[in-house]
């Protein structure tokens, strides 16, 4: 539901293939309290409902060449507990449009795309740090989620 009304925010226009994130918070928080296999499965999940409600199947391979690759950053990432939600979530946001613009590239057959990056990755900086802190302080709720979850 997040991906759907983050399409609807006018600043998201502003930028063609630019969102906040917002999704992706449930996506980190769900890899944060039930693990990296769960993530990747909702993550998937949500690409596919997504991308058909949305654009159809034209979007599909942009939307899971994102969650595939910017899921497997992240859960490898999430291995270092040195590491906090907000640099997960950064790397997450930058690895997610690294893979959509290598996509694009690979579509239409020409490396046009990539000069594109240079706008994404400082946006996917801004985005993903906003969408840690997001997530770093819904973390702080994670034993009521899990105790609602053995109810």
């Amino acid at each position: 539901m997040l991906g759907i009304a983050e399409s609807a925010l006018p600043i998201v226009s502003a930028i063609p293939g630019g969102k906040i994130g917002l999704a992706n918070a449930v996506i980190v928080l769900v890899l944060y309290i039930y693990g990296a296999k769960t993530a990747f499965t909702v993550s998937i999940i949500r690409s596919f409902l997504v991308s058909f409600i949305l654009s159809g199947a034209n979007a599909l391979p942009y939307s899971l060449s994102g969650a595939v690759i910017s899921m497997a950053a992240m859960a490898l990432l999430y291995k270092n507990k040195n590491v906090s939600p907000v640099g997960i979530c950064v790397l997450g946001a930058f690895f997610n449009n690294a893979a959509q613009i290598f996509t694009a590239c690979v579509m239409l057959g020409n490396t046009a795309a990539m000069g594109y990056f240079t706008i994404l990755a400082p946006v996917s900086l801004i985005c993903g740090t906003a969408v840690g802190v997001l997530v770093k302080r819904l973390l702080k709720y994670k034993n009521i989620i899990l105790k609602e979850d053995k109810v």
